[in-house]
C-alpha cells in the first residue's frame, strides 16, 4: 500500500471535518471514497472487464510470482 500526505487550507478542512464527523468516516476513509467515485465514474467498459478478470484470475490462483528483474525479462521474452 502506498501512502501520501495532503494538505488542505484551514476553511477547506474545516468542511471536510465537519462532513465526515456527519458521516461517522475519517478523512483518509471519506478521500478514498471519493477517490473511488471519481475512477469508477471514468473507467471505460473495457477496464472495468479487465480490472473485473484480473480479481477472477487472482481468487482462482491464475497468476505467477515474478521474483526480479531476470525472472521478467525472460516472462516478457517468452510472450
Amino acid at each position: 500500500m502506498k501512502m501520501h500526505k495532503i494538505g488542505f487550507p484551514t476553511e477547506l478542512y474545516k468542511l471536510i471535518q465537519e462532513k465526515t464527523d456527519k458521516l461517522g468516516v475519517s478523512i483518509p476513509e471519506y478521500v478514498r471514497h471519493l477517490i473511488i467515485n471519481d475512477v469508477e465514474e471514468t473507467a471505460d467498459e473495457e477496464l472495468e472487464a479487465a480490472i473485473a478478470k484480473g480479481l477472477r484470475d487472482y481468487s482462482e490462483k491464475k497468476y505467477i510470482v515474478i521474483k526480479d528483474k531476470e525472472e521478467l525479462k525472460e516472462f516478457i521474452k517468452e510472450l
